[in-house]
């Protein structure tokens, strides 16, 4: 079973969140245990601080082969059309469809620059190992890619090389630009050996 539930306010009784879950007393647990930043989560919170917790209302229940998503969106849709305070940033079904613009300049000045970290990298290369394209994907990327500019330096990273460690001479204390000696002392001993 698939539910449309809603999460009440307890002190206004107003609607203030719609969803979908297989579990949905579950999920309200998890709604009351979520610390990101968002419209919901700040109004859950400020009810988590006064003592209460939303209550848990079900809308609409659904078979598994039923468009939950259509339900969903539809449940958004009236609920905004009567002007229900919702904190819901979509219209609703699986993912972000249609966000408000608000909300996807915030998406947008939370993923630029970002970088993933080394550990991820690995993650999504491991991840990645064993994929196969299919053929109309492959025709599709030599189309957009065709008659592209990359130079080579683009291509090549540079090696990260290692700070040189700063040794210096056996005789005299300076550092030393060979082995062991500075270049005044290299080069004595170079004289003597070749006198020699």
């Amino acid at each position: 079973m698939i539910y449309i539930y809603a999460l009440v306010d307890p002190f206004t009784k107003q609607i203030r969140y719609i969803g979908k879950s297989v579990r949905p007393k579950e999920r309200l647990t998890n709604h009351c245990n979520d610390k990101s930043v968002t419209w919901r989560t700040n109004w859950i919170q400020s009810i988590l601080a006064k003592g209460k917790r939303p209550e848990l209302l079900i809308l609409q229940t659904l078979d598994d082969n039923e468009d939950w998503q259509l339900a969903e969106s539809e449940w958004i849709k009236k609920a905004r059309e009567m002007n229900w305070p919702l904190t819901n940033c979509t219209d609703g079904g699986d993912g972000l469809v249609n966000p408000p613009e608000e909300v996807r300049q915030k998406i947008i000045t939370t993923w630029t620059g970002r970088k993933h970290s080394e550990e991820t990298k690995i993650l999504i290369g491991q991840a990645s190992k064993g994929r196969k394209h299919t053929e109309e994907h492959k025709e599709h990327m030599r189309q957009i890619m065709t008659g592209r500019e990359i130079a080579w330096r683009d291509k090549l990273s540079k090696p990260k090389s290692k700070p040189r460690k700063q040794v210096f001479c056996g005789e005299c204390g300076r550092p030393q630009k060979a082995k062991g000696l500075c270049g005044l002392h290299y080069q004595r001993k170079h004289k003597k050996l070749r006198e020699a």
